[in-house]
């Protein structure tokens, strides 16, 4: 069964009404946020795989720009994809290989590594040890499942084809 724009819309919004008011935001103090790492609370949500799960930290995936905190397990991959929002990659912990399809591009990612994608750059994604990643999205997002080569493909064949580095 495909999973269409308004599913994966709809479970976002679904995701950020769950996770609403999780960032404790100071009152009288011009919107500044502070979300402590030890109240995080992560989720697995239909259109990712599921040993990632988020944390939403500001914003609306579906209405605007956005923050979210994910939580990758070992072995885990996240297959190849773009996105329609640019979007930035803040790495906390644990270490991974991420591939770029366009130029072949393969990093070994470590805490500390940060990483900026266009939108509808293709990439992947494979975790070697726990990783945690800040996503900070500039727009409303939807992620669009591609395979190798760069062909969409439905969420599950993506999952089951677990295509990555």
């Amino acid at each position: 069964m495909r999973v269409t724009r308004f599913a994966l819309i709809g479970s976002l919004i679904a995701v950020a009404i769950g996770l609403s008011g999780q960032a404790a935001t100071a009152e009288g103090s011009g919107g500044v946020i502070f979300s402590p790492a030890s109240s995080t609370k992560f989720v697995n949500v239909p259109f990712l795989p599921k040993c990632m799960a988020i944390s939403i930290k500001q914003g609306n995936p579906t209405k605007g720009p956005f923050v979210t905190f994910a939580r990758i397990a070992t072995g885990c991959v996240v297959p190849w994809h773009w996105h329609t929002a640019n979007v930035e990659l803040y790495f906390v912990s644990g270490t991974g290989t991420h591939e770029l399809q366009a130029g072949h591009i393969v990093a070994q990612v470590h805490p500390g590594d940060f990483f900026y994608l266009p939108a509808k750059s293709i990439h992947s994604f494979r975790c070697t040890s726990t990783c945690l990643v800040y996503n900070v999205s500039d727009r409303p997002d939807i992620i669009h499942w591609v395979d190798r080569n760069g062909n969409v493909v439905s969420q599950a064949d993506a999952l089951v084809l677990n295509e990555g580095p």
